[in-house]
């Protein structure tokens, strides 16, 4: 097993997720592709291990994101907050929130071990930022 270091982790763990919401609708906008090219380049990936020269993913990345299930929640608070407003950066990337995608921000979040009341409060937020007052279905 690979020694991860917690920013390793933590781009494992955010580029998964962020990939799952920007693919959450069956099409990736190009808002959504510059969200992620911005976010985690494609240099990063590869240098991390986790990606191979020909973009297929590494058995380093699968093990990352396992360990980050066992790590990821010791971190602070603030950190692990951090990690789920950049979840929801990538929901809003296209200027839209789909149901789906807040589904699985918040999913995101009861991984990294938050609790109700952290959630609640972070949905609050969110909701200040110019988005539907209520997610919309996808179709």
């Amino acid at each position: 097993m690979d020694d991860f270091s917690l920013d390793e982790l933590k781009l494992a763990f955010t580029y998964h997720l962020a990939q799952q919401i920007v693919g959450a609708d069956g099409e990736v906008a190009p808002a959504e592709a510059q969200f992620v090219e911005r976010t985690f380049p494609e240099l990063l990936m590869v240098r991390s291990g986790f990606v191979a020269e020909d973009g297929s993913f590494t058995a380093r990345w699968r093990e990352a994101l396992g360990e980050a299930l066992l790590r990821l929640p010791e971190l602070s608070v603030a950190e692990r907050v951090a990690m789920v407003d950049t979840l929801f950066d990538a929901a809003m990337a296209d200027a839209s929130l789909l149901e789906v995608e807040a589904d699985t921000v918040r999913r995101a979040a009861r991984l990294l071990a938050l609790d109700d009341e952290q959630v609640g409060l972070l949905v609050e937020r969110w909701q200040t930022v110019e988005a539907p007052a209520q997610p919309r279905r996808s179709e």
